[in-house]
């Protein structure tokens, strides 16, 4: 993903004065350029120019670039997935990015992260309402997952049911491309 976010960056600071911030826990600094919002902040998520997402908290950045990071941004799937594909269009066409580009969002990995770490139903729900809004190809990416959570036995029965009828939904439409 890196490397078409480092495009997409550069395209940014052409129109936008990045900011630099300290990265947390490091002493070292970096340039982003913010562009969306995640909670109560404005506008504390944006492109990093090593190319990857980051979220401001407080007075620091994280970089979202392991599976550990996206607990940061977790918070973003209360909101839908139609809202903030919109938000990415608005700033690709204002910023004359490639139509496709706002596709560089991490939402495979946000829904991962929720699957692998949380066990409880009101979060597992809001990462099934981003995974049904997923393309069948993104969908493809988290079979493994579903399976995992299909069984878990630390969840809920009701949440195990979601992950076996979607996991068996993609396996069908797996088969009807071949």
């Amino acid at each position: 993903m890196s490397n078409r976010l480092k495009r997409i960056y550069g395209k940014l600071v052409k129109e936008e004065q990045p900011d630099t911030v300290a990265l947390c826990n490091s002493k070292n600094r970096v340039e982003w350029v913010p562009l969306l919002s995640c909670g109560q902040e404005d506008k504390n998520l944006g492109i990093v120019d090593g190319g990857f997402w980051g979220i401001k908290i407080s007075s620091c950045l994280i970089i979202l670039d392991s599976e550990s990071s996206y607990l940061y941004v977790l918070k973003l799937l209360k909101i839908t997935m139609d809202q903030i594909e919109s938000e990415l269009k608005n700033l690709s066409s204002k910023y004359g990015l490639a139509e496709r580009d706002y596709l560089e969002f991490p939402f495979v990995e946000i829904i991962r992260f929720a699957f692998r770490n949380e066990q409880n139903d009101y979060w597992l729900n809001l990462a099934f309402r981003w995974l049904d809004s997923l393309e069948n190809r993104f969908q493809k990416e988290l079979v493994v997952e579903l399976f995992n959570l299909e069984n878990n036995k630390n969840i809920s029965q009701k949440m195990r049911h979601m992950a076996k009828k979607r996991r068996i939904n993609n396996s069908m439409c797996s088969k009807e491309i071949l």
